[in-house]
């Protein structure tokens, strides 16, 4: 049996597989050389090892090495062959000995090493090259081993043939297996690689992805539209935040509902008909304005902004958009509208009922009504163009004139009546109004002036007092002094009674009489007497200040003087100079105790009307002090006052009266005189201001402080222009500035001055009543009780009377409305215990529910 035949088949079998797995894994042709060494290397050590164990081998066959050591020169070269011939020959040295050196194998196997790189160069391809260096070597060692066993062998030719075809067969199919399988794990390599590639770079898109979704998300929740989608059924799939805050739905709740789920019921099928139209229209997106319910069962108006998608049969898919909150919009075009529809109704009524006429800032007429021109006679054409100073009839003075002009160009309201000439040179009266129109630079652009013809009661008046004179003078006139009588004296005191009642002014009385006039008469003559008693009631007369004074003859020698909205001190000032008055008529009085002259005795005394005084009172003390001005020694002016304090009540609202002192009272009858106005508002103050001390359980003396304090408030307007104070119109920035320097003013005047009672709380009072809890007032933004308890106090009532007083820039509201913005802005601009405190001692001015409400 040829077992050297067989085992050089095996071997070149095992071999190459060996070879082959090793290239497969870890190795390449073209690996580095360590690599190639350690392939070759373990081929040529497992080479020795079956070698040792093949059984029936019983000469020196070093055939057996042949193959393996190709494969090694083939795979690792020139160093992988050192390697393995070391080990090789380590092995062989074992069993063989000196013996290799007459092999002859050991020959051509070194020839084949030398020639076959020679060969292999021309080749190219190293799988080619490969297969036919192997397949090669392996025909020509079966040769090889024929020629040497010729001899010994019996085995025929042909065996050696078919087994060398087998052999070789199988072999190159082994290496082509092993080609394709190593371009198939390239390939797959290489695809493997591709595939890590395009993964790393999905897993990075992901990131992306799920970064600009994030993004996206965040976006989404932050916007405060409502931003919707729905799928092809109209259900809704999503909703972000903003559906929350302003339906007060969950999301989780509305999904999956149609979103015309939470329209009003009464326009829902409308609405989704119109939707089934567009989607039936293929329409792209459309707008729509839907009222809604939110949850609290309020009605929204909702702008819908919808997006259509389809697929591309045009199918639809679903909706996209948003819903935006219009509601107060729509709100304010129904009051534009209605406003606009109002204005033009009143447009209508105004054209035929009343005379308009716009003019440019020089008085050139512009556009004129259909009324104007029935009333003047003239023509639009003859109007329009013409100053209108053309109308005048000539009966108003240049100083009315100047006085209207002064007025409009302060940009304030004119109104007042005026006498013109129609195209007939008749004359008419109109009640007329006009007003400066200013343009956004502040500057008057036009006037509208607003008429009303008013001829026939302008006769009918003038008739009416001529009548009225006539029966003055018969029923109110003293016949002798031709001053108002007894029984016009005690009319008007019981109208100015009423109202100082009203208003909680002061209403002061002055007795005169004239000392010793019953010598005067006997002595002069009666006719004499009348004389002094004219010419002493023309005197009193002439000195009173203005024109809401009244002066009367009492009865006798005796007169008397009503002084309205005027404090003790001033009607006492007024009393003296009517004394020196009299003195100063130089009427010759031989009989008089007092003087040589004519002299008088002056009673005054003051009140403020309430429910425990009466009229009767104010004269009664009016008289007595007469009597001490009479037990005096005469010519002289004494003044009634009473050492305690009195408590008035005034329409169940309870108000102290104290005694004031100088010089707080000087700067009292200084504002009195100068500033009605700012006057009657401070004596307001000074009302709610004692009936919050009084809630608030305040002592007697602090009341005092209090009341003097807010009297004397806003005395630094005094310092500021009465064309700011009383201006109509908005004031500018300029003009706000110098308003808001009042504090300032008023608490440097009061400063000048020396020490006075209660000098401390009222500066306070003065100069901070106008800081605010939030620190947003003015001066010194002082906040919340960093301010001084007064000005906390002042505070509140001065903004209370202010509200609900009637301006020439404003209107007055209601008490109810005022004392709720009072309580709306406790806790920012107002201290909230004394707000709360206010309330209660106002719960008689509002329906008690509503105080409940506000005073908790």
């Amino acid at each position: 049996m040829p077992y050297h035949i067989i085992l050089d088949g095996v071997m070149v079998v095992a071999y190459f597989f060996i070879a082959a797995q090793l290239s497969k894994n870890n190795l390449t042709l073209n690996s580095s050389i360590p690599y190639k060494m350690l392939a070759g290397g373990l081929a040529g050590a497992f080479s020795l090892l079956l070698w040792m164990f093949v059984p029936g081998v019983q000469e020196v066959d070093l055939s057996l090495y042949h193959l393996p050591f190709l494969i090694i020169v083939l795979f690792g070269g020139g160093g992988s062959l050192i390697g393995a011939m070391t080990i090789f020959l380590g092995g062989l040295s074992i069993n063989l000995g000196w013996a290799i050196i007459t092999e002859p194998s050991v020959y051509f196997l070194m020839g084949c090493c030398f020639f076959l790189p020679i060969l292999n160069r021309k080749i190219n391809n190293i799988w080619n090259r490969w297969m036919f260096s192997i397949t090669l070597v392996t025909v020509l060692s079966y040769f090889f081993d024929y020629s040497r066993y010729a001899e010994q062998d019996s085995t025929p030719f042909w065996v050696f043939a078919v087994l060398s075809i087998v052999t070789g067969s199988f072999t190159i199919y082994l290496i082509l297996h092993v080609h394709r399988s190593r371009n198939a794990f390239t390939e797959l390599e290489r695809k493997n690689q591709i595939l890590s590639e395009q993964h790393e770079e999905i897993l990075l898109r992901q990131s992306e992805l799920s970064l600009t979704k994030q993004k996206f998300q965040t976006v989404v929740e932050s916007v405060k539209e409502v931003i919707f989608q729905t799928n092809r059924e109209g259900k809704i799939v999503f909703l972000n935040a903003a559906w929350e805050e302003l339906t007060f739905f969950k999301v989780e709740d509305s999904l999956n509902k149609h979103y015309f789920y939470y329209v009003v019921p009464e326009e829902r099928t409308n609405n989704i008909r119109k939707i089934s139209k567009l989607i039936a229209e293929k329409q792209a997106r459309t707008r729509m304005e839907i009222k809604f319910y939110n949850k609290k069962h309020e009605v929204l108006w909702m702008e819908l902004n919808i997006s259509f998608s389809y697929d591309s049969d045009g199918n639809l898919l679903g909706t996209f958009g948003t819903m935006t909150d219009i509601t107060e919009r729509h709100k304010s075009e129904q009051i534009l509208s209605k406003t606009l529809k109002e204005l033009e109704d009143i447009k209508f009524a105004m054209d035929e009922s009343v005379v308009v006429m716009v003019t440019d800032p020089k008085g050139v007429i512009l556009k004129v009504n259909d009324l104007f021109c029935s009333i003047s006679g003239y023509t639009k054409d003859e109007l329009i163009g013409k100053p209108q100073q053309f109308l005048n009839s000539g009966y108003h003075l240049q100083s009315f004139y100047q006085t209207m002009w002064e007025t409009l160009n302060r940009k304030e309201v004119w109104r007042g009546e005026l006498r013109n000439k129609s195209k007939n040179g008749s004359y008419y009266w109109v009640n007329a109004v006009i007003v400066p129109l200013v343009d956004e630079a502040g500057e008057i652009h036009q006037f509208v002036t607003i008429q009303s013809n008013i001829t026939k009661r302008k006769l009918a008046e003038q008739k009416l007092v001529e009548a009225n004179d006539l029966l003055l003078k018969l029923s109110s006139v003293d016949g002798l002094t031709g001053i108002n009588n007894r029984r016009s004296f005690d009319e008007r005191i019981a109208f100015e009674w009423d109202k100082g009642f009203i208003a909680q002014t002061s209403l002061s009385a002055i007795l005169l009489d004239v000392d010793h006039f019953k010598l005067y008469n006997d002595h002069y003559g009666h006719q004499q007497g009348d004389d002094c008693l004219k010419k002493v009631a023309r005197l009193m007369v002439r000195e009173l200040p203005r024109s809401s004074d009244f002066g009367a003859r009492y009865g006798g020698e005796e007169f008397v003087i009503l002084l309205p909205d005027t404090g003790l001190l001033e009607a006492t000032s007024i009393a003296e100079e009517i004394r020196k008055g009299i003195l100063s008529l130089q009427i010759e009085h031989e009989k008089s105790k007092v003087s040589p002259m004519i002299t008088a005795s002056l009673g005054v005394a003051s009140i403020i009307p309430s429910e425990d005084a009466s009229a009767k009172k104010l004269l009664e003390n009016a008289d007595k002090a007469l009597y001490i001005a009479k037990r005096n020694g005469r010519n002289r002016v004494e003044s009634y006052t009473e050492e305690k304090t009195s408590t008035i009540d005034v329409n169940e609202r309870i108000m102290e009266r104290v005694v004031v002192k100088d010089p707080v009272q000087e700067y009292i009858n200084l504002l009195h005189s100068e500033d009605t106005h700012t006057w009657e508002h401070s004596n307001r103050v000074a009302h709610y201001a004692i009936l919050l001390a009084k809630e608030l359980g305040v002592s007697e003396k602090e009341r005092e402080k209090l009341y003097l304090t807010a009297l004397l408030h806003d005395i630094g307007k005094l310092d500021i222009p009465q064309s700011i104070l009383r201006k109509a119109s908005r004031l500018t920035e300029e003009e706000y500035t110098i308003i808001k320097q009042h504090p300032i003013l008023g608490a440097e005047k009061l400063q000048r001055h020396g020490e006075f009672p209660f000098k401390k709380e009222i500066l306070e009072g003065v100069l901070y009543h106008h800081e605010r809890w939030n620190g947003s007032g003015y001066p010194h933004r002082l906040k919340e009780k960093e301010i001084p308890l007064n000005a906390r106090l002042l505070g509140i009532v001065d903004s209370f009377s202010a509200m609900t007083e009637e301006r020439v820039y404003k209107k007055g509201i209601p008490t109810e409305k005022a004392l709720f913005e009072i309580h709306s802005q406790m806790n920012l601009l107002y201290d909230p215990e004394l707000v709360q405190a206010f309330l209660r001692a106002m719960k008689t001015s509002i329906p008690e529910q509503q105080v409940r409400k506000l005073s908790g």
